[in-house]
This record gives C-alpha cells, sequence and structure tokens, in this order.
C-alpha cells in the first residue's frame, strides 16, 4: 500500500495572516490534488491522509481519503502535544506543516509513504519510477 499524507490548512485561529489568500481556492486545489491521486494510481492499493489542521475541510466522501484532525485549530496544547511535536511557535507554518506529516504518519499503514502539498499534481508514469528508485534509496525528495 501507499500513504499519501496532505497537510490542509485554511483560514484559522492560529493562522497569521496570509494576506489576500483565496481560502476557497485552497480546498479546491486539495481536492483536485486528491482527486487528480485516485485517478493516476488507481490500479494500486493507496490511502490518501488528509490532516486537517484548521479542522474546516468539507465533510465530502471522496474514494480513499481519510481525514484526521491536525493541531493547528486548538487553542492549548497537552504536555504530550508539546513535548510530542515540541510546539513552540504557533504562527510558523513550516512547524504546522511538519506536525501534520507526522501525524498524518502514525495514521498510515502503507509500505511507501508519500509527503506532499496539496497543490502536487502526478503524471501517470512516475509512481513506477520513484518506487523503483526506493528499491536502493532509503528515501527520495522531488520538488
Amino acid at each position: 500500500m501507499i500513504s499519501f499524507i496532505i497537510p490542509y490548512a485554511s483560514k484559522g485561529d492560529n493562522l497569521y495572516n496570509w494576506g489576500d489568500t483565496d481560502y476557497s481556492f485552497i480546498t479546491f486545489t486539495t481536492i483536485l490534488a486528491i482527486k487528480n491521486i485516485n485517478k493516476i494510481f488507481s490500479s494500486r492499493d493507496i490511502e490518501i491522509i488528509l490532516v486537517d489542521n484548521t479542522n474546516t475541510f468539507p465533510k465530502i466522501k471522496i474514494p480513499n481519503l481519510k481525514i484526521v484532525k491536525g493541531l493547528q485549530y486548538k487553542k492549548q496544547f497537552t504536555e504530550k502535544e508539546i513535548s510530542e511535536y515540541n510546539i513552540t511557535e504557533v504562527t510558523n507554518h513550516t512547524m504546522w506543516a511538519s506536525i501534520a506529516y507526522n501525524i498524518g504518519i502514525e495514521h498510515s499503514v502503507g509500505e511507501y509513504v508519500i509527503l506532499q502539498h496539496n497543490d502536487i499534481f502526478y503524471h501517470q508514469d512516475l509512481l513506477s519510477e520513484l518506487i523503483d528508485i526506493l528499491k536502493t534509496n532509503e528515501y527520495v525528495s522531488v520538488d
């Protein structure tokens, strides 16, 4: 199985100002990215884990999609969360994405884990090439 992990955040209380960001566009591109994964990898055993950091992703059903709660929407954090995820700065987007990836990994069951942003779209032949590379490398970074 291949696990795709996508951090998701729209406007929320613990986000600092993103300027003129169109939050509906973030949701739209996230849904398109999920549909692209399902289309390109339909012949594979996959799971798509969306870590909803702001607890605002629409309650819709999409095949292979599992939505788990992130932590960014919270006003306070437990001692376990602070120590486990080293939460020190609530206005740092990189930190929230990293925590979301870790939460997604905790919920994943795949032999391969793909960490991706919500605006990544795949070409048909990419996965076979990546899996061949992973057979001889511990991890692959593609940007």
